[in-house]
């Protein structure tokens, strides 16, 4: 059946070949096994063979691996699920008694073993199989290839799959990077079965992005007089209203010193002052009602980044509001900015996060670009594929993996202030404990600033936005 007809009928579902092999790919990177080779549908490592099915159906009598595969209908009944009705593990009953761990927070389960003991994350029989009564593999496919989204009719009114309709919302684990803590079991679990195996290290790292939305505070004048003329009628605040037409002179007279413009280049130097480089995401797509749209190749702005590139910084595509679902436009804005550049584009991110599964990965890839970071709520924060670690997505339509490379994106400013209604102080402590979670995994911590987050209402958030670079230096450095 199609995976149209599966989401259609909500009927069974279960892991092909290939998407077995992907599974056990990612799982082993997380867990630190980089030699990792495949056999087909079975795989090996260390010697010791790691097998997907029932323990009591696989003829290798020798020390092994075994996950137990969920039931085929769990798939489809998962979605179906009430709210906060999955079952949570403590750290303590999941991992081995000589694990030590970084974190005390409980694990989520959304797919046990058909016939599995609930309850219990794994254990050793006395022939030294690991047996894992998780599905470790069904729930790293159903996080990193966006399984859910597939069904289209749940899109807003963007054409994005919104974080409440989400498993990992619904039942309280977007803030749990599961299919990473899977990988940890995986790696603490060989561990006890093949004692002088060592995992290959991984490396806690923060990746700061900025979509630059806007270079002027006015689309056109209609819109300068809406923003003034709320500011003295609604606020009546003269102050502000004056503030406006100082913003409309310097735009007019001397645009490369518009605030939002120096903002670019006080994120760059904030990003130096901590120790870091940032990624910087530049359009090059016409204005219409979704975007304020510019050309690259305006002087004073081609001038601003040859001179972040030139101090190390990457530049990045920020595809307009209408690629989504449109390939062509899509090659055609990135030949567009890679003719100002004068050199090829990597990757960037979708305006609007608008993003659908997979189809925007795919078009991404055709365009010959090497890596997405869109793969984050607009409306909330968190883990939206379950992972914090960058990773090559599967297309479930042609059932392969892709050679595209998805940079999770774990926060965005405008989430946080314009959607959960958080303080500054607020943003703060969550922006750090996601963070903290990503560390505790070994991953990597992708946050977007915008560069018009430091001035007007965003006045404390801007202040805020160093200490929390110090907070992140300090993390990635201890």
């Amino acid at each position: 059946m199609t995976f149209a007809g599966i989401m259609n009928n909500r009927s069974d579902f279960s892991l092909t070949r290939n998407a077995i092999n992907y599974s056990w790919r990612q799982l082993a990177l997380r867990a630190g096994i980089e030699d990792f080779r495949q056999q087909d549908a079975d795989s090996q490592y260390f010697g010791v063979p790691l097998y997907y099915g029932f323990p009591e159906q696989i003829p290798y009598k020798g020390k092994k691996v075994v996950v137990i595969p969920c039931k085929d209908r769990d798939w489809a009944e998962l979605v179906r699920r009430p709210a906060e009705s999955i079952d949570w593990i403590l750290p303590q009953a999941a991992f081995p008694d000589a694990a030590h761990l970084p974190f005390d927070y409980s694990i989520p389960v959304i797919f046990w073993g058909d016939s599995s003991q609930k309850g219990k994350i794994a254990e050793c029989a006395s022939d030294g199989t690991l047996i894992f009564h998780v599905d470790l593999l069904a729930t790293a496919f159903f996080m990193l290839s966006r399984w859910e989204e597939m069904d289209r009719t749940l899109c807003d009114e963007h054409g994005r799959f919104p974080a409440p309709a989400s498993v990992a919302y619904k039942h309280g684990f977007l803030d749990v990077p599961i299919v990473d803590l899977y990988g940890l079991l995986l790696r603490e679990w060989f561990k006890v079965i093949a004692p002088g195996w060592r995992p290959t290290p991984a490396h806690f790292r923060i990746n700061l992005t900025h979509d630059i939305d806007w270079i002027r505070h006015f689309s056109n004048f209609s819109q300068f007089a809406r923003v003034a003329g709320s500011a003295l009628l609604k606020q009546k605040k003269v102050g502000a209203f004056l503030k406006q037409f100082q913003n409309l002179y310097v735009q007019i007279t001397a645009p490369a010193q518009d605030d939002y413009v120096r903002s670019i280049y006080h994120l760059a130097d904030q990003s130096e002052a901590h120790g870091f480089s940032s990624r910087f995401y530049v359009m090059a797509a016409e204005a219409n009602a979704y975007q304020q749209g510019y050309d690259p190749a305006t002087p004073w702005l081609q001038e601003c980044l040859e001179n972040l590139r030139q101090r190390g910084h990457e530049i990045g595509i920020h595809p307009g509001y209408y690629t989504l679902g449109n390939p062509e436009q899509l090659i055609v804005e990135k030949q567009q900015l890679e003719k100002v550049l004068g050199e090829n584009i990597s990757g960037g991110r979708q305006h609007y996060l608008r993003f659908q599964a997979p189809s925007t990965w795919r078009h991404w890839e055709e365009a010959g670009l090497l890596y997405d970071s869109s793969m984050g709520y607009a409306e909330h924060e968190g883990f939206r594929a379950g992972t914090c670690h960058p990773y090559r997505p599967f297309d479930i339509e042609s059932d392969r993996e892709m050679l595209i490379e998805e940079i999770p994106l774990i926060v965005m400013d405008t989430s946080l202030r314009y959607y959960r209604r958080f303080s500054g102080e607020e943003a703060k402590r969550k922006m750090l404990t996601l963070a903290q979670r990503c560390a505790d995994v070994d991953g990597v911590f992708t946050m977007l600033w915008h560069n018009t987050s430091f001035s007007g209402d965003w006045m404390e958030w801007g202040l805020m936005y160093p200490d929390v670079l110090n907070a992140l230096s300090a993390m990635a450095n201890p």
